[in-house]
């Protein structure tokens, strides 16, 4: 959510486990900051134009990112989704691939393969690119 400074944005997670419906319930929290941050008249005019970017499906989404385990920063998680009834993750530890640096490029790598497959398996939608 960009918000009237400059480079600042407004951030928020809709996760399936806490919204029946986690689209529609993020549609109204943007558009109800939307329209305190910059008023009714000027978040319609922002809305109407193709400033403020599409919510992308969660069918594509493939993210990566490190995760704590017995307190510590030891793992690189790798999940992603089919579907938003399918979710699958893949787990790269200082364990397995000896230090930090190899398993956060072993799970980079690994999402890279994951996104040019699930690319592969479904045609690219318009709405999807972010220019």
């Amino acid at each position: 959510m960009p918000l009237p400074e400059p480079g600042k944005y407004r951030n928020k997670q809709f996760r399936c486990a806490e919204y029946t419906n986690p689209k529609a319930a993020a549609i109204l929290w943007r558009d109800k900051v939307g329209r305190e941050e910059w008023g009714i008249k000027r978040w319609d005019a922002i809305l109407a134009s193709k400033y403020v970017r599409r919510f992308r499906s969660p069918e594509m989404g493939v993210f990566v990112y490190p995760t704590k385990s017995g307190g510590h920063w030891d793992i690189w998680l790798v999940s992603w989704r089919l579907s938003p009834e399918e979710r699958f993750s893949k787990c790269f530890s200082i364990k397995k691939y000896k230090t930090w640096e190899a398993a956060e490029l072993a799970a980079h790598q690994f999402a890279q393969a994951k996104r040019s497959e699930l690319l592969m398996e479904k045609p690219i939608c318009p709405n999807s690119i972010v220019k």
